[in-house]
């Protein structure tokens, strides 16, 4: 069994997809390390011939947004190595009974109290609590108390362990924390086993050596990234970290914005399983290898690493050829590749313990798989070199991301005070290139809406290539029986369109504000047209009536069983591209959705404003990308009901004009745009107001479309325009773009 391939997959199956496999086998090792560094395992290669090394391992792992960062640590304690916690109270005790012994042998025998004294050292060293062997930051000297302890009576080894580590490192940077600053550059040496007590830690305090030391580090690569510890932490890394710290970075990978493949009940239980397996694996090598067990590598091994180290030499040269006097980035990687083969080699002993065979020596296959991972590593460093540093623009382009499809005014953008007022319009001109540069990375762009009022507004939306069908669908795995929370907005491909029908609880075709299922909470993005059939038309049927749309078929949960009372039958769903959006308010969208439905013969609740449909995992599916786009403003005509609304007119030239209805008023476009021409040669002023009313009641029954009434009352005044009367125009013609009056 490959031990390390068992774990990483089943830790990431446990933890629904939310990390990925090298970022496992990253911590996997950070905690081996640890594990049998408590045994005090030692190796000698090529690298150190004349003097065993400890065991040691820097771990860091940036996870992506949505992430299971505090949940990744605490599952693998619990499933890999769920002996440990006895491990620790085992040493714990050890240290104690030799700290009891010490303060015995001072006692004087000869005293009356002697009993008394050495009853109550008993009693004070009888559960241990003298060391902890992990630590999450803390003092230097909390630090230098424990690992001295450790040194002195050779037990145990020292674990560093943080889950929110940007939060930590901002802390010290912003704030200036020496404490936090102190720990950061105490990992510098610690790696190496050297602790050097500063001069305020008093000068009785001596050096320490050879005390193993491992950490892992769990972040949001977003907290680093801001523009002051962007550059600390650069600094950092080019003096010290990048040579001793092993990283998992993906800027690809965003579980809150493209949800992982849904796991399984079934999938998981097996998971756990064997990972119980892996455990008593674990257990059992731990067992089994003999305290200070030093472990050499072979002579293959050595010359793999040989090997490697000559690359290296090749790679730090290439720096040179162009510049004696290298960027800070480059740098950074020249110290890392230089001290490549030192991390690769620590790596190579882990991997060779975990495969439990050949023990104690190290071989050349495990030399080889610990490059590999070791190269994964360097990508993932040379990705956070890479990483566009947050900024003011950047951080405002996040806000527009967050806000995708809706229309924002420059005014609530200076609401959030990214700068101070006062320079504000001058900095948000200068930044929307930057910004525009962001989204454009990131596939979408900004675009000029509408005013609204006197301000300027933008909508943020996904920049569509030729080929590229997007869909704007929410999707909830709420365990409620009607969910109404938890909804998730994303605009998809069909391939991830289809994953979601297969593996969400409840989809939707409108986006909700905060997630909450509701008509007033829907925003109105919908592209896509969902029909429901359930009795009548044959899946068939429908890809016959269909095949000249764009489609996803997918039956429902009810598909050929019994329902209600009647028999089994087709019953599945229908999602059409659109050529423009759904309507945006619910009275008119119910009343296209109802023409819809009666003429194509689909459930009528489909008109449901914010109507949700189940996911179904077993769901067969078909799929047609190569039709058209269903145009629905076909079904966009008024009400019969409303055939008699009467147009008010007021008196032009002398002659009243009212009590038309809209059947003998406008019998088509030609007509209502000829008389509405007539109108405008008499009096100006109450012509332009008795058009525009006309063209606004046209335009909203359906006989004209806005934008033609627009250009034809344009053109119309272009020949009538006059100096005098171009401030009245324009007011009426505001009101027909606003189509209010």
């Amino acid at each position: 069994m490959d031990l390390i391939r068992e774990i990483t997959k089943n830790i990431k199956i446990v933890l629904k997809n939310k990390i990925e496999e090298q970022a496992v086998e990253n911590m996997l090792y950070a905690k081996m390390a640890h594990l049998f560094a408590l045994k005090n395992i030692k190796f000698v290669s090529t690298n150190n011939l004349k003097k065993p090394a400890t065991l040691a391992y820097y771990a860091v792992n940036f996870i992506g947004s949505g992430g299971a960062k505090n949940q990744s640590v605490s599952t693998f304690e619990d499933c890999v190595i769920p002996f440990l916690d006895d491990e620790y109270k085992r040493l714990d005790l050890e240290v104690a009974r030799l700290m009891l012994a010490e303060e015995i042998d001072l006692l004087d025998e000869t005293s009356k109290n002697y009993a008394n004294e050495k009853h109550k050292l008993e009693k004070k060293y009888a559960n241990g609590g003298v060391i902890n062997f992990k630590t999450n930051g803390g003092t230097p000297a909390a630090l230098y108390s424990k690992l001295e302890k450790i040194e002195k009576y050779k037990k145990g080894a020292l674990f560093a362990q943080m889950t929110e580590f940007a939060d930590y490192y901002r802390v010290s940077v912003e704030n200036n924390q020496s404490v936090n600053k102190s720990f950061l550059d105490c990992l510098n040496n610690l790696y190496e086993g050297l602790f050097e007590p500063s001069d305020s830690m008093g000068t009785t305090r001596r050096e320490i050596k050879g005390v193993a030391f491992s950490l892992l580090f769990m972040s949001d690569i977003e907290e680093m990234m801001d523009a002051k510890n962007n550059a600390n932490f650069k600094r950092r890394l080019k003096s010290g970290y990048a040579r001793r710290i092993n990283f998992y970075f993906d800027r690809e990978i965003n579980y809150s914005k493209n949800p992982p493949p849904k796991v399984t009940t079934k999938q998981k239980l097996d998971a756990y399983e064997s990972l119980k397996f892996c455990a008593t694996t674990i257990k059992s090598i731990y067992d089994k290898l003999p305290k200070d067990t030093e472990f050499v590598f072979t002579e293959e091994a050595n010359e793999a690493l040989d090997a490697w180290d000559e690359e290296c030499e090749k790679e730090v040269r290439k720096f040179y050829e162009y510049d004696n006097k290298l960027t800070l980035e480059n740098n950074i990687k020249k110290v890392e590749i230089e001290n490549s083969t030192w991390k690769i080699t620590k790596m190579a002993v882990l991997i060779q313990i975990l495969k439990g065979e050949d023990l104690p020596r190290v071989t050349a296959d495990s030399v080889s798989r610990a490059i590999e991972f070791y190269k994964k590593c360097r990508r993932s460093l040379y990705n956070i070199l890479e990483e566009r540093q947050i900024t003011k623009e950047s951080e405002l382009a996040s806000y527009f991301l967050n806000r995708i499809g809706e229309t924002v005014k420059k005014n609530d953008i200076k609401a959030q005070r990214f700068v101070n007022d006062n320079y504000f319009s001058k900095w948000f001109t200068e930044s929307l290139g930057t910004v525009q540069d962001i989204l454009a990375d990131k596939g979408f762009e900004l675009v000029q809406a509408k005013k609204k009022g006197n301000t300027q507004a933008f909508i943020c939306q996904r920049i569509i290539k030729p080929e590229e069908v997007l869909i704007n669908v929410s999707y909830s795995n709420d365990k409620a029986p009607h969910p109404a929370d938890g909804y998730e907005y994303v605009e998809c491909t069909t391939d991830v369109f289809v994953d979601l029908i297969l593996n969400s609880k409840a989809l939707s075709a409108q986006r909700f504000k905060d997630g909450h299922r509701c008509a007033a909470n829907s925003i109105g993005v919908q592209n896509t047209l969902w029909l429901d059939f359930d009795d009548g038309l044959t899946i068939e049927e429908a890809k016959e009536k269909f095949k000249d749309y764009w489609y996803v078929i997918y039956t429902s949960m009810n598909h050929q069983k019994e329902k209600h009372g009647l028999p089994a039958c087709d019953r599945f769903r229908v999602v059409l591209k659109v050529k423009e959006p759904m309507p945006k308010e619910k009275e008119h969208y119910q009343s296209v959705m109802e023409r819809i439905a009666q003429d194509l013969g689909a459930d009528d609740a489909c008109k449901d404003y914010s109507r949700y449909y189940r996911g179904n995992s077993e769901s067969e599916i078909w799929v047609n990308t190569e039709g058209g786009y269903f145009d629905w403003s076909f079904y966009d005509k008024p009400i019969k009901e409303e055939k008699n609304t009467v147009v008010r007119v007021e008196k032009v030239d002398g002659e009243i004009i009212n009590g038309l209805t809209d059947d003998n008023l406008f019998t088509n476009a030609g007509d209502e745009l000829l008389k509405a021409s007539e109108i405008l040669t008499g009096n100006r002023d109450k012509a332009l107001a008795t058009t525009v009313g006309i063209l606004i009641q046209t335009v909203k029954n359906g006989n004209i479309s806005h934008q033609n009434a627009i250009t034809w009352l344009d053109n119309k005044l272009n020949e009538i325009m006059t100096p005098d009367f171009k401030q009245n125009a324009q007011k009426y013609r505001n009101r027909l773009e606003r189509l209010e009056f």
